[in-house]
């Protein structure tokens, strides 16, 4: 029985890798300047905190706008510096 179950994770586990890669092979990330790209990420901030949403991440942010992770990591560092406390 518990091999069994193990055995089905694994199937789930392995499927869900597989969609993972399409999607990743799906998505591109978009080309924008960094004043563009601050621009999109203080808006989304804005918007998810109207929303009620009191942490966001930089995986949030990615999803939303399809901005490099590079890109995304240094606009939320410089925004947090400047004292935003809702990024995680």
């Amino acid at each position: 029985m518990r091999m069994q179950v193990q055995q089905q994770i694994l199937k789930r586990l392995n499927k869900l890798e597989k969609e993972m890669g399409k999607i990743r092979d799906a998505v591109v990330d978009r080309k924008v300047s960094d004043s563009r790209a601050e621009k999109e990420i203080s808006q989304f901030l804005l918007r998810r905190k109207r929303g009620g949403k009191q942490l966001v991440s930089a995986l949030d942010v990615y999803a939303e706008l399809h901005l490099p992770f590079d890109q995304i990591n240094a606009i939320l560092e410089k925004l947090k510096s400047k004292g935003l406390k809702e990024v995680d």
